[in-house]
């Protein structure tokens, strides 16, 4: 890659780094690079989600993570196995803690079977007061096009998959940002009305902050159907998602036959593959 190249993408990503005003960065000193937290809350969060808050060893301590980086988190089961599972975390970074969320229901789905585990093992098992392990897990967000700047961001997700993007948005939309991108649109689908409890209030906020540079669409639609396909059927979703031209890209964000459906359809709209992330 040509320098000049590299120049721009790190231009384009350097405003995605989640850059802590205050806290220590938290060490991971323990065998294989983990580092230890406990579990302090439990809270619905809507009617088909629940929050997990966790707590870390020091009040100061913030997680070094980069924007669209998952934290893994580990635990034994009542029969002392291990329970496993890569989140992305909740909200803004804050000192001495951290939150992730998951599904009530249908999570094999909506988590994949690993991640299900332990987010099954984690609201039935563990309670108020119990340790888990966790390390900075894998680097999720890239783009591999050769369209750069990047200048519009195309978001699609399914019920959690809005997680990891509206932490993108937060970083990419302010005025002080140093990033490349001019207009972002959100395509958020939900099977009930209730679920989009999850975040739309920060969505919502994010829009009357930015709304000449932010659409966002809330869509009532299960994706939890056998050979589902509802991007190529539906209108309403197929205006909300723009034609590709240089400097597009597109992230995904949600279940995996979701997002196998989604890249399907966003390649017959002519979206090159390697302007598509998608997310885990």
């Amino acid at each position: 890659m040509a320098r000049g190249k590299v120049s721009r993408l790190l231009s384009f990503l350097s405003p995605l780094i989640k850059r802590e005003k205050e806290g220590i960065p938290m060490p991971f000193e323990l065998e294989g690079g983990w580092g230890l937290a406990n579990l302090i809350n439990k809270e619905p969060k809507g009617s088909s989600f629940v929050e997990y808050e966790f707590g870390l060893a020091d009040k100061d301590y913030v997680l070094p993570l980069v924007l669209g980086q998952q934290l893994t988190l580990c635990c034994l089961d009542d029969a002392n196995d291990v329970a496993q599972g890569d989140f992305f975390t909740f909200g803004k970074t804050t000192k001495g803690g951290f939150k992730i969320v998951c599904p009530r229901d249908n999570k094999d789905f909506e988590l994949g079977q690993q991640r299900a585990h332990f987010a099954t093992v984690l609201h039935d098992q563990l309670h108020v007061g119990a340790e888990v392990a966790i390390k900075p897990g894998n680097q999720t967000f890239f783009y591999r096009g050769p369209y750069l700047p990047v200048t519009d961001m195309v978001y699609i997700a399914a019920g959690v998959g809005i997680i990891p993007i509206l932490a993108q948005i937060q970083s990419i939309l302010p005025s002080h940002s140093r990033s490349s991108v001019k207009q972002v649109s959100v395509l958020w689908l939900n099977a009930h009305e209730s679920d989009f409890d999850l975040c739309f209030d920060d969505l919502e906020r994010e829009f009357f902050k930015y709304n000449y540079k932010l659409e966002v669409n809330c869509v009532l639609e299960d994706v939890n159907k056998q050979g589902w396909n509802g991007m190529q059927n539906n209108r309403e979703m197929g205006e909300a998602v723009p034609v590709f031209r240089a400097g597009v890209m597109a992230v995904v964000s949600g279940p995996a036959t979701f997002a196998d459906a989604v890249q399907s359809y966003l390649r017959r709209r002519q979206y090159p593959e390697d302007c598509i992330c998608v997310l885990p």
